[in-house]
């Protein structure tokens, strides 16, 4: 009997209790700095517990001016911490998530600015919170696709959260992120869609034994000048043209069998479509 999934689970209860001790009883006494570190390193771990490789491609951002916005794709409840891994960031979640128990005060400690998607008028104040917060410093992060996808297409990008950006003369800071198996073919065992519970969700990932998360850091796009609009349709555009350099890697029907530099102890080949230029950082 393998009992490694209902050890791991153990792992991330008790990380998530780690979390939300940090949060109440450490928080208090940081700064915005060291807060940013400790989720970097609470994300890191999380990372490390469910035995996802973080594999990132294209210059990591500095960050600097901050008034920055992560702008990605959305497939799984993990994005969020993936991101997290490179910056800590200040995310935009759907007002359900507020409702989530203990995740909402993960989430609320970290800064999330909740929306509801069901009203049009919502987005005009959460917009000015976040253009406040981009003022301030704060590096926010969000998805505009609105939903998940299964990994294989991108959705059209919704550009009324971007105004934020604009007012606040910051930048976009484009991501595309996807998954791929212990055999560096895509899957979509950690794609967190309508078909499945949270619950689910971590539980396929923690039976999975192996998950590679790409994250590819596109080049900045300022906003001087630019409208709405057109700012959408040029991150549309950088997004999606990864998503298709991605597919011609991890889709494509040729395979081959190679030694995988990232494997574990027991040294086994591994079957993939190319050799990944991605660097895994947690290894």
């Amino acid at each position: 009997m393998n009992i490694r999934p209902a050890l791991t689970a153990i792992q991330l209860i008790l990380h998530i209790v780690k979390g939300l001790l940090i949060i109440t009883f450490g928080f208090p006494n940081k700064n915005c700095e060291q807060k940013n570190k400790a989720t970097q390193l609470w994300s890191e771990q999380l990372a490390a517990i469910l035995k996802i490789r973080i594999c990132i491609s294209g210059e990591l951002p500095n960050y600097r001016p901050k008034n920055q916005m992560i702008v990605a794709n959305h497939i799984s409840w993990f994005d969020i911490f993936g991101i997290n891994t490179i910056h800590a960031a200040r995310f935009i979640a759907k007002s359900d998530v507020e409702e989530w128990p203990i995740i909402n005060r993960l989430c609320k400690a970290a800064g999330t600015f909740f929306i509801n998607r069901n009203k049009i008028k919502d987005a005009k104040r959460v917009n000015i919170q976040i253009t406040k917060a981009l003022l301030a410093g704060d590096i926010t992060a969000f998805f505009p696709e609105g939903t998940t996808t299964n990994g294989k297409e991108i959705n059209p990008f919704k550009s009324s959260l971007l105004q934020p950006a604009i007012s606040s003369n910051g930048s976009i800071q484009p991501i595309y992120l996807n998954y791929t198996d212990r055999y560096n073919k895509h899957t979509d065992i950690a794609a967190y869609t309508q078909e499945t519970t949270l619950v689910g969700s971590i539980w396929k990932i923690i039976r999975a034994d192996g998950i590679k998360m790409h994250i590819d850091i596109l080049p900045s796009i300022k906003t001087n000048n630019l409208s709405r609009t057109e700012l959408s349709e040029l991150t549309t555009t950088s997004v999606q043209n990864a998503h298709e350099n991605f597919k011609s890697q991890y889709f494509d029907m040729y395979v081959m069998t190679v030694p995988d530099k990232f494997a574990d102890r027991t040294n086994e080949q591994q079957t993939i479509a190319h050799p990944t230029q991605h660097q895994c950082l947690n290894q």
